[in-house]
């Protein structure tokens, strides 16, 4: 350290570098240095810290060249093969990797995949459903297990901010606009998805401004129930589909954490707002019996959906419904419909993602129009869709009279 203070403060510290070892005998903080100075290790060498060795990487992708495969592969390549080879005493080694997650195939993939790493994952935004076991605001610190490192997050409450002093709520709305959803959910959340996406592509998708005009052929609700109101649970998502011809539309969506009562509201006020979808799709495998019919009770036209497969299968199911370009999402710069960036990043990242009830229940409504929905029981459908999810949008066409 003394040596880099020989340095004058308006020299260019950039390109002074010291071949030889330097001891580095304690740090203290200063209220207003004069100069600060930023010790790297060059590529390829470590240091001591309390007689360890320690190899450190401090953020291996540029997010510039991260996409490109031959670029990603020799920054994984070097830290498995050339890096790996720097401790002369494995035990007394500690190899540091300090990241980003920009890429699903990066260096963190790689290591997290060899199962011998303590991974400490602080992403902006609480996502108890990624602690394990799942944290739910009542559980007792106790019980959650810690890192190897010993550190538990100490938030509680879904979408608690990491460091709000630093960046506050209003803060991470920009950054989200600035980053996009897709960068946004890596950087950000530390949970990444290939960015042309998993099972379904996201140059696949197709949106749609204005609604076809005159009679669907067909329509209906999807709904993936939780029935579970605490910040660990799965979301609660309801979902408006119509099809016209061989293409399908996505017209409206509900998503919340809610209980039985609150989900049942939901499905109502859903309803309500489409009297006239009147095929209500709800999983029966994830139910049971009791729950559906308590909801036949209560609303008309429940369907109960018996699924085909597990979720990953059924998603790769209707992805040829994506690849040949007949599945229209509303487009996301329309007033209104600014719910449907996160809606592509979700569906795009199953079954990969945090979350796959998006994905569940659109994989749900397509397999029902496409194969399970017979032209004898096609309605009069009167799409309304003035509000979604409680916010003023534009108006879409009604459509007309029945057929049978």
């Amino acid at each position: 350290m003394s040596a880099l203070s020989s340095y004058g403060p308006h020299e260019d510290r950039a390109q002074c570098t010291l071949d030889d070892t330097v001891r580095v005998r304690a740090c203290t903080r200063c209220s207003a240095p004069d100069a600060v100075y930023n010790l790297r290790v060059a590529p390829d060498h470590a240091y001591y810290a309390e007689g360890i060795l320690v190899h450190n990487c401090d953020d291996p992708h540029n997010v510039l060249k991260v996409e490109s495969d031959g670029i990603r592969a020799q920054t994984n390549l070097w830290w498995r093969e050339t890096m790996s080879t720097r401790g002369l005493e494995p035990e007394r080694t500690a190899r540091v990797i300090i990241m980003q997650r920009s890429h699903h195939a990066d260096l963190a993939a790689q290591v997290l995949a060899q199962g011998d790493y303590a991974h400490l994952c602080l992403p902006m935004e609480y996502e108890p459903s990624r602690v394990v076991p799942v944290r739910t605001p009542t559980m007792s610190r106790d019980a959650i297990a810690p890192t190897p490192l010993g550190f538990i997050d100490p938030r509680l409450a879904e979408g608690d901010l990491l460091c709000p002093a630093r960046f506050d709520h209003r803060a991470v709305v920009q950054l989200k606009r600035d980053l996009g959803a897709h960068a946004y959910a890596g950087q950000a959340q530390q949970r990444p998805s290939a960015r042309e996406g998993s099972t379904i592509k996201r140059d696949d998708l197709r949106y749609w401004k204005v609604l076809p005009a005159g009679r669907p052929d067909g329509a209906c609700q999807s709904w993936d129930f939780a029935f579970k109101a605490s910040s660990a649970s799965s979301y609660v998502v309801g979902q408006v589909w119509l099809r016209y011809g061989g293409a399908v539309y996505l017209v409206d969506e509900v998503r919340a954490r809610m209980a039985f009562g609150a989900s049942v509201q939901a499905l109502k006020a859903l309803s309500a707002k489409y009297p006239h979808v009147a095929a209500k799709l709800i999983e029966d495998r994830a139910n049971g019996p009791a729950v559906l019919d308590e909801l036949k009770l209560q609303i008309g036209g429940i369907i109960p959906y018996e699924p085909r497969g597990s979720k990953e299968a059924r998603l790769e199911a209707v992805s040829p419904y994506f690849e040949s370009h007949v599945v229209f999402a509303p487009d996301p710069l329309l007033e209104g419909y600014g719910w449907v960036g996160d809606w592509i990043n979700e569906v795009c990242a199953a079954p990969h993602g945090a979350y796959s009830d998006r994905a569940d229940a659109c994989s749900q409504a397509l397999d029902y129009l496409y194969h399970l929905q017979k032209s004898s029981k096609l309605q009069i459908f009167a799409v309304d869709t003035r509000t979604s999810n409680g916010r003023e949008t534009r108006d879409t066409p009604t459509n007309g009279a029945s057929r049978r």
